[in-house]
């Protein structure tokens, strides 16, 4: 029905020759729930034979376009009786469950699936065998006539059909159509496209979006860092001209998608994850509040040799000013830092600038599955070091889904950047991008136990336990990354955690960098800052180390540091280091 495009992946690939079935629920991940199962066999043959109808209706039309359904109350032009799979007002939507090219209408990145699965979950299965039902909500007639005006009809109908596909929301939808019926669309003749004549008489804002109906464009409503974020004025200074610019960007990005895909998020949260309605907002706060690491690699040299800078310094360092990086590696980079956050590419840094510090941004993930490390064990190459960030900077991180530069430059994600600035947000925005999260996780059995992990968390909070659920699906899980936009220095760190050995496996734990990691933490930041010793990312217990003349610490850090600064055969490994700690009593929850 429409050609316009609007912001998912690019001009990402049109399926104008996939059809789209309404006959049988969308394919989800396996619930846990036998009764939500879909069986052929509970169908009648009454059943069946409209199912074969509709199956036959959407393969013929599989030929002009991509399927879609759509719906909006059954009353709207009921009284009008239309010939064949026609219907709408004017008897000019086609009711073979069929909407040609929306992908490259509004730049979106849906496949047949995945618009199924939104239009099932706005209002569940038709009633009739084919798609009239559904195919009325996009009826714009007899405002806008597909003959006089097909253009503006076309641009019209994708609209809502696009609106209802991401927010779930009926009666926004409806809301939106209506606007389109009462429009006084006389005004723009003879015109037949994008004007901005009267322009403002055809904008409403509906689901988080301003959609203006004669200039034919989709926009998210200014927002502010200042406004939205409500940073306090330590972390305003923290940001120049060219972050702030990148940070009103993003808060306008995710306030928007956030408020338009609320309903969706409540939606799957109560109908696939079966849980209760009542929970959704403490699930949101408390991923909010979750502990955000920012990765770096005490062992790198250049890096460790920042660690003992003046207290001041800036630290962890932003990935984009790394010495040594690839081309791979800087194009990877800037498809998130210039073509989302909308700031200056990044250039290759020769050694550890400053100065590069203060614009860009530093990648971190966002904890909330309480790992002890910022990546599970044996992950080539990943730092086995992180700074904790102080939560008055939370209001200057960047979340989307899905690990793309938190492990660069040690270890890389196969995951290509998501294009698309609408799927990013901001922790008090972020319901689009935790819908998003929840929908990747493949099996619905662990993204229920990962939600009841994170609903049952209570002091002391531990990773999930060795016999759970939820700890064998841990590497299947994806990440929930954070980019954090502004200068970060030592106020802005609250602790950090380290592992007791080193990339390789060996003993990290009393060598010089082990060291500087220390002194960095507890003498460089206001106290009590401190070390969170960890054998591994799920260990139930870690070592607090936050003074460097505690006696019965140092038993242990003592003979460590000998090892290492002596010649001698002995062969200290971690389970010496643990050994010890465990005989004094030092590890905790």
């Amino acid at each position: 029905m429409s050609n316009y495009a609007y912001g998912r992946k690019g001009r990402s690939e049109e399926y104008s020759h996939n059809a789209w079935s309404l006959t049988e629920p969308p394919a989800t991940p396996e619930s846990p729930l036998k009764s939500r199962k879909f069986s052929l066999s509970r169908l009648s043959k009454r059943q069946k034979l409209w199912g074969g109808i509709t199956l036959l209706l959407v393969i013929i039309g599989a030929i002009t376009g991509i399927a879609v359904g759509v719906t909006v109350g059954k009353d709207k032009a009921s009284h009008v009786v239309c010939e064949g799979n026609s219907t709408g007002a004017a008897c000019n939507l086609d009711a073979t469950c069929v909407f040609p090219n929306l992908n490259s209408l509004f730049n979106a990145n849906f496949t047949p699936a995945t618009l199924s699965t939104a239009v099932w979950e706005a209002q569940g299965a038709p009633s009739s065998s084919n798609c009239a039902q559904q195919a009325i909500l996009v009826d714009v007639a007899p405002a806008l006539d597909s003959v006089a005006s097909p253009n503006r009809t076309l641009w019209a109908q994708s609209a809502l059909l696009w609106n209802l596909a991401e927010s779930v929301d009926l009666n926004g939808t409806a809301h939106l159509q209506q606007f389109v019926l009462d429009a006084d669309w006389h005004t723009l003749v003879p015109t037949d496209g994008p004007t901005t004549t009267s322009a403002s008489q055809f904008s409403t804002t509906i689901s988080g979006y301003e959609f203006n109906f004669a200039a034919q464009t989709v926009v998210a409503p200014p927002a502010t860092f200042e406004t939205e974020g409500q940073p306090s004025q330590a972390q305003i200074d923290q940001v120049d001209d060219s972050t702030k610019t990148a940070l009103d960007r993003m808060y306008t990005y995710a306030s928007a998608s956030s408020t338009q895909q609320k309903q969706a998020l409540s939606q799957y949260w109560t109908g696939v994850l079966q849980q209760k309605s009542s929970d959704l907002n403490t699930f949101v706060s408390t991923i909010r509040g979750a502990p955000i690491l920012l990765p770096f690699d005490a062992t790198n040299e250049s890096l460790a040799n920042l660690l003992t800078n003046p207290s001041t310094s800036p630290f962890p360092p932003p990935l984009a000013c790394y010495p040594g990086l690839s081309s791979d590696q800087l194009q990877k980079i800037n498809s998130i830092e210039t073509s989302i956050f909308g700031l200056p590419p990044a250039q290759a840094q020769t050694t550890f600038d400053t100065s590069c510090f203060a614009s860009r941004p530093i990648y971190g993930t966002l904890n909330i599955l309480q790992l002890r490390l910022p990546f599970l064990d044996g992950r080539q190459g990943a730092a086995k070091q992180a700074a904790v960030l102080e939560p008055d900077a939370y209001s200057r991180a960047i979340i989307y889904s899905g690990e793309v530069l938190s492990a660069m430059p040690g270890s890389s994600s196969p995951n290509p950047p998501v294009s698309d600035p609408r799927q990013y947000g901001t922790l008090n925005n972020l319901n689009h991008v935790l819908l998003q999260y929840l929908k990747s996780i493949s099996d619905v059995n662990d993204a229920i136990a990962l939600v009841e992990f994170v609903l049952g968390q209570t002091p002391p909070i531990v990773p999930p336990g060795d016999t759970t659920l939820l700890y064998t699906a841990l590497s299947s899980l994806p990440s929930l990354e954070i980019a954090i936009l502004g200068s970060v220095g030592p106020s802005d760190i609250s602790s950090t955690v380290s592992s007791f050995s080193d990339l390789s496996g060996k003993l990290f734990f009393g060598s010089t960098d082990s060291l500087d990691l220390r002194t960095w933490t507890i003498n460089t930041n206001q106290a009590p800052h401190t070390v969170a010793w960890a054998e591994l990312a799920t260990s139930p217990e870690v070592v607090r180390d936050d003074s460097l003349t505690d006696d019965t610490f140092n038993t242990i850090w003592n003979s460590s540091f000998t090892f290492f600064h002596t010649n001698n055969t002995a062969n200290v490994q971690v389970s010496n280091i643990t050994t010890g700690f465990q005989a004094l009593g030092l590890f905790n929850p």
